[in-house]
């Protein structure tokens, strides 16, 4: 309760790190609350899904083409904007899978 206390108080940006924190605080969130939460999650987060969680940014890798995980991302931050980045990552030949590089992504509206 105390950690949802603190994402629920804090100002500013929230980041979460990682696609299981965006799905962990997506199970765990009513429009605009978090809720103390134990247990699994089932959720799929796919474009079109709409956030309840005020989760402002995602720090996550590069994924594999046509992943749950990718879904998730394209959700998050606009399957445009996110293929973009992919183009430049392919480009600038960066590392991707778990132990790749990383890249942050502003919520898209």
């Amino acid at each position: 309760e105390d950690t949802v206390s603190q994402i629920e108080n804090a100002k500013g940006n929230l980041v979460a790190v990682g696609t299981t924190v965006v799905r962990s605080l997506e199970t765990a969130s009513l429009p605009g609350k978090i809720r103390p939460y134990r247990g699994r999650t089932r959720i799929f987060i796919y474009p079109g899904w709409k956030f309840n969680s005020n989760i402002t940014h995602l720090l996550t890798n590069f994924h594999i083409p046509r992943s749950s995980l990718l879904s998730l991302v394209y959700a998050f931050g606009s399957e445009g904007r996110i293929k973009q980045a992919y183009e430049e990552a392919i480009r600038e030949k960066y590392y991707f899978y778990s132990l790749g590089d990383a890249m942050l992504i502003d919520r898209w509206p």
